[in-house]
């Protein structure tokens, strides 16, 4: 009784100590990015930078009190930048401030009772335990990459951006991994709300207080959704230890903020400031897991192929800042190879995937295709909360015969079907029969959940934008006659 009187002080004053350090990302992102998009995604890219730091730190063999002066530093300069502009930018807009205190007491019930149960359920054995927080423990402790074998066998090798920030959670409570997980949570929950605030900073004045209060009913409805979402009866996506929520959120994030730049802002050429905190944020996929370089190249294959098609001009105007974009995320994409080259360590595939075994998938078409078609259906049902909303906005964003806008959403979701289709087609039979497969499937389709949530956003803007558009217009004529 006691010793557990003991551990819940620990972890009360440690999450105290996370309410105290929460400042400390936006300082930092202040200094470094200074993208102006707002307090929620400003708080993301800087606790990414912060994780980014520690990987290429510990990479270079480089002392942990080396990590945390660079860390001060920033922070400091940060804080003075802030701070010298907080008279003209704080409560600038006060129906946004009560805005965002309302969807915060909103979602305080379930953000509780999400960390009770983190605390009341300890991390399981597995891979979350034996990969991540094996990680994690790694940077806690400072081991050198070269020096760190993992308990599985050693994965030296693979993406620990994850584990990073799982490590800067641990290291505010004294090595307790509840705090990693508690910040796992808040990640989430900045990603949704600093994604709607965003979206809808520029078009609150269009709507009634009932239809706003929709939108937040939707955000809340999305929240608990991603909250309570489980890859199996006891693993809950966000907070077991894995890594498939940060893979699948943060690329997400990253398009659906380069969409709505392009559809709601009123300048046609972006801002060099949010080039490179978009080129951060993507190329931040391929340090979390492997599958975040296939994120990437989905969704700029994507915008790509949109943006030659709709929106030439956009492409035209951009040009140095797109190409400064793509050189941007190429350089985060290898940073972890960079760290293994600079370490001796040998580069290894991280899966037993292959362009050979893709080209010739054909072969196993007749005889794969039944099982594989039948995880996708699984797979959708498991997330048809998410899939449902995103299917009825299409239509009714469809039937204003806007086919442009909804490509958008599209591309990429037929892209990332296309891949599982053709990497899981081409596996070879013993990773294609093992028990593990039908779960290997699911996770990866799961991380198309947060796109699913980030574009309906959009979209119910989209159709909100233009019904208010024609009731305008209707009573302009009216006025006319």
């Amino acid at each position: 009784m006691t010793s557990n009187l003991i551990m819940n002080s620990h972890i009360l004053t440690s999450l105290l100590f996370v309410f105290f350090f929460l400042p400390v990302p936006i300082f930092i992102e202040r200094a470094v990015f200074h993208s102006k998009f707002n307090i929620y995604i400003n708080w993301i890219l800087g606790i990414l930078f912060i994780g980014f730091l520690a990987v290429i730190m510990n990479g270079l063999s480089l002392q942990k009190k080396d990590f945390f002066i660079v860390i001060i530093l920033l922070s400091f300069l940060g804080m003075l930048f802030i701070v010298k502009n907080f008279k003209i930018n704080f409560l600038k807009d006060k129906n946004i401030l009560i805005e965002n205190i309302f969807i915060i007491l909103l979602f305080l019930p379930t953000f509780l009772a999400v960390v009770i149960h983190i605390i009341q359920f300890p991390l399981e054995q597995g891979d979350a335990f034996a990969y991540w927080y094996a990680k994690a423990k790694s940077f806690y402790y400072w081991v050198l990459p070269s020096q760190f074998l993992n308990l599985d066998g050693g994965t030296t090798h693979y993406p620990n951006l994850g584990s990073a920030v799982w490590f800067l959670g641990m290291q505010l409570s004294h090595g307790n991994e509840i705090i990693g997980r508690v910040l796992f949570v808040l990640i989430v929950f900045s990603c949704t709300i600093g994604f709607y605030e965003m979206i809808t900073r520029n078009n609150r004045h269009r709507y009634g207080i009932y239809t706003r209060f929709l939108l937040i009913l939707l955000v809340i409805y999305y929240l608990n959704y991603m909250m309570n979402a489980k890859l199996s009866p006891t693993q809950f996506n966000i907070y077991n230890g894995l890594m498939d929520w940060f893979v699948g959120i943060i690329p997400a994030l990253s398009y659906c903020i380069l969409g709505s730049i392009i559809f709601f802002s009123e300048q046609s050429k972006i801002s060099i400031n949010k080039v490179m905190s978009l080129a951060f944020l993507f190329g931040a996929a391929a340090l979390i897991k492997a599958e975040g370089s296939v994120h990437i190249l989905t969704y700029l294959v994507s915008v790509s192929m949109w943006l030659i098609f709709y929106y030439s001009d956009f492409i035209r105007i951009n040009k140095l800042n797109i190409l400064l974009f793509f050189i941007l995320i190429l350089f985060l994409s290898s940073v972890t190879y960079l760290n293994l080259f600079i370490n001796d360590i040998e580069i290894k595939r991280f899966h037993e995937f292959s362009i050979d075994g893709i080209l010739n998938s054909y072969k196993h078409f007749g005889e794969r295709i039944y099982t594989i078609l039948n995880l996708f259906l699984i797979s959708i049902k498991k997330s048809i909360m998410v899939i449902l909303p995103f299917i009825l906005l299409i239509l009714l964003n469809l039937i204003k015969k806007d086919l442009s806008k909804i490509v958008l959403f599209l591309i990429p979701i037929i892209l990332y079907h296309l891949y599982l289709m053709l990497v899981f087609m081409s596996v070879d039979d013993k990773l294609f029969y093992q028990g593990s497969f039908n779960s290997s499937f699911v996770r990866l389709y799961h991380q198309l959940d947060y796109f699913y949530i980030f574009s309906s956003m959009i979209l119910t803007l989209l159709f909100l934008n233009e019904e208010k558009n024609k009731d305008t217009n209707q009573v302009q004529n009216e006025i006319v006659r």
